[in-house]
């Protein structure tokens, strides 16, 4: 649940960032004219206050939409799958028990994702967990399904 409020935190950082992003480009290309009282009104019309609660609706429902538990076939050969995660500038972070933890190599890649970019593959018996965000599982997706067929 802590995991759960921190993706929503970022999530909304991440969206008021890109508003304020947007709306300066708009005031610095003279787009909307600016001066103190508009400002000021701006911030006092009710556009403002809808936009905060779309940004708060969107920021409290990505976590529980935008990042999945996967359940694939056994994963037989890591080595195989570390190599094409390797390949496509995924790492292994660390390893605990039957859990391996991966992420993006590069920094760039990792602050586009807002640093939530942790694959977990947890190894079981007769299958493979995967938990991550769903862009993250749907890239590594092809590489569990050629390492298990192959």
């Amino acid at each position: 649940m802590k995991k759960y409020f921190i993706r929503a935190a970022k999530y909304f950082i991440y969206l008021t960032a890109m508003w304020a992003l947007v709306l300066s480009i708009m005031f610095a290309t003279g787009y909307v004219n600016v001066d103190v009282s508009s400002l000021s009104e701006l911030m006092k019309s009710t556009n403002v206050y809808v936009l905060i609660v779309v940004v708060l609706a969107f920021s409290g429902l990505y976590p529980k939409y935008g990042y999945i538990n996967k359940q694939v076939p056994r994963i037989n050969n890591k080595q195989k799958l570390e190599e094409e995660l390797y390949r496509i500038g995924i790492i292994k972070v660390k390893e605990e028990g039957n859990k391996t933890y991966y992420r993006y190599k590069s920094t760039s890649r990792r602050l586009l994702v807002r640093f939530e970019d942790m694959i977990i593959i947890e190894y079981r018996d007769d299958c493979a967990i995967i938990d991550s965000n769903r862009v993250m599982a749907s890239r590594i997706w092809p590489k569990i399904e050629y390492v298990t067929l192959n």
